[in-house]
């Protein structure tokens, strides 16, 4: 009984020095408003004199940072706008972006992925500001590589990107039902490639440059009837017409 009433008194007095210890942490958590000489700002909490909690620290340049902080740093959630109007809005490991996040720039376009050690998302989605939206892989906050972008009036476009741009073979679904497949160079398609207009049901297969029909190829109309030859800019130059097994030459 000796014993137990001397663990119970040892109990009680760490109990009272965590309380103690607890509530002194609690009151050293303070709400300040501080102005620097050199003009920058903080407004949010301290604890034993560095920015902890949740607080505003506003540069004379212009640049602000609101979010969570931790020992002085940005640590936790939180949003970091440059004077130019772009915007980091995510997670922070001690002055450091890490984990997911959306980046969106001044004019309007956004991604959004998972940072790792300040480095850009690899995979994620990229968001224009018209509303188109890419998702697959990115590099240096663009579309780089393979990925799916979803139209904001309807469609879709599967292919490659370099920086932002379709480069290499891609396959689009128009809203309007058209279909175009084929290679791609700084945006159009250029070389081989394929269009099926959904409409008329009209096809054509060949050479493109610049996202018109240049070139040798083949028009297929509906009803069988093809066009075999030259095109320029869309216009039919030279060739052999062929209808119900009979064949003209076009000039």
């Amino acid at each position: 009984m000796r014993l137990f009433k001397v663990f119970l008194t040892i109990m009680m007095l760490v109990m009272s020095f965590s309380y103690s210890s607890a509530k002194n942490d609690v009151e050293e958590l303070k709400v300040v408003h501080m102005t620097y000489p050199n003009g920058d700002r903080y407004d949010g909490q301290i604890y034993k004199g560095k920015f902890n909690g949740y607080g505003k620290y506003v540069w004379a340049s212009g640049n602000t940072y609101e979010g969570e902080w931790s020992d002085g740093k940005k640590n936790g959630n939180g949003k970091f706008t440059w004077i130019n109007g772009a915007i980091y809005d995510g997670g922070w490991v001690m002055d450091i972006r890490e984990g997911e996040a959306t980046f969106t720039y001044a004019n309007g376009n956004s991604f959004s992925g998972e940072w790792k050690d300040d480095y850009t998302p690899k995979f994620g989605t990229f968001t224009w500001r018209d509303g188109d939206i890419y998702t697959g892989e990115l590099g240096g906050g663009l579309p780089n590589g393979d990925g799916i972008v979803k139209y904001a009036e309807g469609g879709t476009c599967a292919g490659h990107w370099i920086d932002g741009i379709k480069e290499g073979y891609a396959i689009i679904d128009m809203t309007n039902g058209d279909h175009i497949e084929g290679n791609f160079i700084h945006g159009y398609l250029s070389g081989e490639g394929v269009y099926v207009w959904a409409v008329s049901g009209n096809k054509y297969e060949g050479n493109f440059s610049e996202g018109k029909i240049n070139g040798f190829g083949t028009y297929t109309y509906s009803n069988g009837d093809t066009f075999v030859g030259m095109f320029e800019n869309g216009i039919k130059t030279s060739g052999i017409f062929a209808s119900d097994d009979k064949q003209y030459s076009y000039k």
